[in-house]
């Protein structure tokens, strides 16, 4: 049986803190998914996150995670995410 342990995420200030999914959920029902579309997006991101066997990952590798996924399944939501990751500051 696999350890599952918690992801860290290094932010882009050099912190890091304990990974969210949740802070994905948010920002994809902010954009128009229905709760079980966020929810399934943010598990599938998760389980990658924990493929992946870093204790720590950059915050950029979760964003482009997302708009991968929400590329590959809602486009019409992944146009709106990436025009919000342009004007977030």
């Amino acid at each position: 049986m696999t350890k599952r342990y918690q992801v860290r995420v290094k932010k882009r200030d050099g912190t890091t803190e304990v990974f969210h999914p949740e802070k994905i959920i948010r920002v994809l029902l902010a954009a128009g998914l229905s709760e079980s579309d966020a929810l399934q997006t943010a598990q599938t991101i998760s389980q990658y996150l924990h493929s992946l066997h870093k204790k720590t990952v950059a915050s950029l590798l979760i964003r482009d995670r997302v708009q991968l996924e929400l590329d590959a399944r809602f486009p019409y939501t992944a146009g709106l995410y990436r025009w919000y990751q342009k004007t977030k500051v």
